[in-house]
């Protein structure tokens, strides 16, 4: 739901004696019932004014309508972004509690994941899309990719430039694998947006403190409490 003067907007809920056969303004937008003209009208004019910000972009300076839209792109935008990233991303999310500023949130996770990938990730080597089935270190003697990968403290202890990423076509089972460095992939998305959105769609904020953490709900759907760091 869009936000208000940057502020959580929250519909008025339909009277409880409401008559079937009561005269009443319906507000299509919000779903809102109106029983007073007035009233109404009062709520028609600050739909169409420019106070309203989407609340997962946080784009500001828009109608009703435009937040409500900012917000579905946002979504669809999501949708397409590839689940073991967005599991990463909450994964660590889930972890970073106490955290009130999101921004702060947003560049902590960035910082964390910008230069790793992994373990069944859809990235893009040559403009098509693999998925990434191994990663090794390019030295034997450096530490093995399986411990290097059990927990976040871990993961930038052997640097990019040093581990090998085994990739298979994304769209076949069967593909080809090949082996290539990390200069050669890379992420479509724009990785502090989709941190910023997957965070936005999937929090809430304590009444208490104000600090921000993960939804039961999306816990769940991503079994981040079966999580492993590989």
């Amino acid at each position: 739901m869009p936000h208000l003067h940057r502020n959580p907007f929250v519909p008025n809920e339909i009277p409880a004696d409401l008559d079937p056969k009561e005269k009443v303004y319906y507000c299509e937008s919000t779903g809102e019932i109106f029983r007073n003209y007035e009233e109404y009208f009062e709520r028609q004019i600050t739909l169409d004014t420019e106070v309203w910000s989407c609340s997962i972009s946080g784009k500001s300076n828009l109608t009703f309508d435009e937040a409500v839209e900012s917000e579905e792109s946002a979504r669809e935008i999501l949708k397409s972004v590839d689940k073991t990233l967005i599991r990463v991303i909450l994964y660590l999310f889930s972890k970073a509690t106490g955290r009130i500023s999101v921004r702060t949130l947003v560049t902590e996770i960035h910082d964390a994941i910008k230069d790793s990938y992994f373990i069944d990730e859809v990235i893009l080597c040559q403009k098509k899309k693999f998925r990434i089935k191994s990663i090794k270190p390019k030295n034997k003697n450096q530490k093995d990719s399986d411990e290097e990968n059990q927990s976040p403290e871990k993961v930038t202890a052997i640097k990019p430039e040093n581990l090998e990423y085994q990739i298979v076509p994304a769209d076949k089972k069967d593909g080809e694998s090949k082996t290539v460095d990390v200069d050669k992939i890379k992420r479509k998305e724009n990785l502090q947006r989709i941190i910023t959105y997957a965070i936005k769609t999937n929090a809430k904020q304590s009444e208490t403190n104000k600090s921000w953490g993960i939804t039961l709900r999306s816990n769940r759907k991503y079994k981040l409490d079966d999580f492993q760091w590989i």
